[in-house]
This record gives structure tokens, sequence and C-alpha cells, in this order.
């Protein structure tokens, strides 16, 4: 799996205090992997992240009709990917090596130090 990250078009990197402020457009292809997406503190230009602040918590398809709830494991620095079943059951974690949604992306706002 990959994950590109790139730039927001008109959000600016600053800082917070003491802390680096990087928002990034991710952007998934490939398969997803069990127990979560590794985000590295490299994809925001960061030695450490230690915070990932959502814009929205659905990672969407690039036509914007589908999409897949996700979440921070601080933890272990990797994003999880729930779906859902017709059944109304409460959301499980994405398959492994099932595909995402064609041009899965999301954006965050990482903070975290240089």
């Amino acid at each position: 799996m990959a994950v590109a990250a790139a730039k927001i078009t008109g959000a600016q990197d600053t800082v917070w205090g003491n802390k680096k402020v990087r928002p990034r457009r991710l952007t998934f292809s490939g398969n997803y992997a069990t127990g979560g997406e590794t985000i590295a503190a490299s994809n925001f230009g960061l030695k450490k992240v230690e915070q990932i602040i959502f814009h929205g918590a659905v990672a969407m398809a690039s036509a914007l009709s589908t999409g897949c709830p996700v979440s921070w494991d601080q933890a272990n620095g990797k994003l999880v990917f729930f779906e859902g079943s017709a059944a109304g059951t409460a959301l499980s974690e994405k398959t492994n090596s099932e595909a995402f949604p064609t041009g899965c992306f999301i954006d965050v706002t990482a903070v975290g130090s240089l």
C-alpha cells in the first residue's frame, strides 16, 4: 500500500507554541493491511507525529460517492479503516488486502516536532 501526502491548497504550515502543524491530503492506493496503514512522520516533514486531526472522519473516494470511516491509532502510528454491513452491526475493521475505494483520500492536520 502506498500513501501520498500533499499540501492542501490554501492551507498553510504553521506553528502552535512549540509544535509544528502540517495540513496534508493523504491519498491511499493499493490494498489495506490488517491493523492499519502506517503513517510516517516524514509524510509531514516532521520527526515525530504527536496528534492527527481529521478534517472529517471519512476517507472518501475521488468521486465522493463512497467512503470509509478512519481513526488514528497513535500508539502504533497507523490509520485504521472501518466499514459497515447491511445488517446494521457496529463497524468492523476493513479486511486485509481489500482494495481502497478509487482515489481514496482524507485531509488531516499533523501536529508534532521537527
